[in-house]
C-alpha cells in the first residue's frame, strides 16, 4: 500500500463533491423526503396524544363509576398512572419536535442556498475557498489511515449529512 500525499487526498475530495453537486437533484429530493418524515413523525405523535388524552377521559370516567373499594377501582388507578406517564412521554416529545423541524427546514433552506451557489461556480476551476465551502457544507469528511494499515484503504472520504449517506475507500 503507498501512501497518498494529502494534495491527492485533496484532489479526491474535490471529486467527490463534485459528483454530490452535479447530482444536487438528488440532495434536494433528500431534503424534502427528511422534512416530510418529520412532519409526518410530528402528526403520529399529535394522533398518539390524542388517543391517549381519550383514553384518560375514558378512564377517568370508568373510574369515577366504580366503587373506592373495589379492584376494577384500583386496575383503573393503575391505567390511569400508565396513560399519564405515555401522555407526559409524547408531550416531551413533542415538545422536542418543533425545534427538529425548525433545525431540518433551516438546514433546508442553507443548503438549498448553498446550492444555487454552487450552480453559479464553474466546478472544474473553482477558488480554494469556493472549494472548501463545498466540502464543509456537503459534509464530507476525509478519514486517513496509518501507512501499512491491512484493515483499511490509506483514506475514506465519508459524507456525514444524512441527505447523502456515502463513503468511498481510496487510496489503495
Amino acid at each position: 500500500m503507498s501512501w497518498s500525499p494529502a494534495y491527492s487526498v485533496d484532489a479526491a475530495a474535490w471529486e467527490y463533491a463534485k459528483e454530490l453537486l452535479r447530482e444536487s437533484h438528488k440532495i434536494k429530493s433528500a431534503l424534502e423526503e427528511q422534512m416530510f418524515r418529520g412532519i409526518q413523525d410530528t402528526r403520529e405523535i399529535d394522533t398518539l396524544i390524542e388517543k391517549t388524552e381519550k383514553a384518560i377521559a375514558r378512564i377517568l370516567h370508568e373510574r369515577r363509576e366504580a366503587d373506592t373499594e373495589s379492584y376494577t377501582y384500583k386496575l383503573l388507578t393503575l391505567d390511569l398512572e400508565k396513560e399519564e406517564k405515555t401522555l407526559a412521554a409524547l408531550s416531551d416529545l413533542r415538545l422536542g419536535a418543533q425545534p427538529m423541524l425548525e433545525r431540518l427546514e433551516r438546514s433546508k433552506r442553507e443548503t438549498l442556498d448553498f446550492l444555487q451557489q454552487m450552480d453559479q461556480i464553474d466546478l472544474e476551476n473553482p477558488t480554494l475557498e469556493e472549494k472548501r465551502a463545498a466540502i464543509r457544507s456537503l459534509g464530507i469528511r476525509v478519514k486517513m489511515y496509518r501507512p501499512g494499515d491491512t484493515e483499511h484503504s490509506r483514506y475514506e472520504i465519508e459524507v456525514e449529512r444524512v441527505f447523502v449517506g456515502a463513503s468511498k475507500s481510496a487510496g489503495e
